[in-house]
């Protein structure tokens, strides 16, 4: 599992040890102006520093530094990152290294301040055990699986799930993150 780029990445990727994966972006991507409107340093409420950079095939990367206390120095963590719209509403998309993405829905309050809301587990693990019980017939048509990994519960949602992304773009999908869950940053430098 990716290890956090930054507290507030942290509680995305770890948020307790259940899981909300999709093994790929859905939605529309982002033109390229909204994607180098984002690019800079970002701030979270807790002070943590991540950075978004974009490669030179167009793809944006978020990192940060991470303080190894074991080795005594710094580490840069980096993880891809995707940028779609469902519907009304936007989304991020991280990279983990297992090849699956971790996702939270994005909003943007200005120029220098975006919020990203976190997926609800239990919203998600329910909904896709819902979608499992009605498609046991079709399974391809479920929106994904839940998974028990060592001691952990992993939904993974399927992208290829049309089921799926019509939810998405449903309001029914506004329960399935948690308000309380918000993680706030400030841009500090373009």
């Amino acid at each position: 599992m990716l290890k956090p780029l930054s507290i507030a990445l942290g509680l995305l990727l770890l948020a307790g040890c259940d899981m909300v994966t999709i093994d790929k972006p859905i939605g529309a991507a982002f033109s390229d102006k909204e994607k180098a409107s984002l690019l800079g340093s970002w701030v979270t409420e807790e002070g943590y520093v991540s950075e978004i950079a974009k490669t030179k095939q167009g793809d944006l990367v978020m990192g940060s530094l991470e303080w190894d206390e074991k080795e005594g120095k710094f580490k840069a963590e980096s993880a891809d990152i995707a940028l779609t719209t469902i519907g009304q509403h936007k989304y991020i998309f991280l990279k983990d290294p297992d090849g699956t993405y971790a996702f939270c829905r994005f909003v943007r309050k200005d120029d220098s301040h975006v919020e990203l809301t976190l997926p609800d587990f239990k919203a998600f693990r329910k909904i896709v055990e819902e979608s499992l019980v009605a498609t046991k017939d079709k399974p391809s048509d479920a929106f994904g699986s839940v998974v028990d990994e060592n001691s952990n519960v992993a939904v993974r949602l399927s992208s290829d799930s049309k089921a799926l992304l019509e939810f998405f773009e449903s309001p029914k999908i506004d329960a399935c993150f948690e308000a309380k869950a918000i993680l706030k940053y400030k841009r500090i430098r373009k």
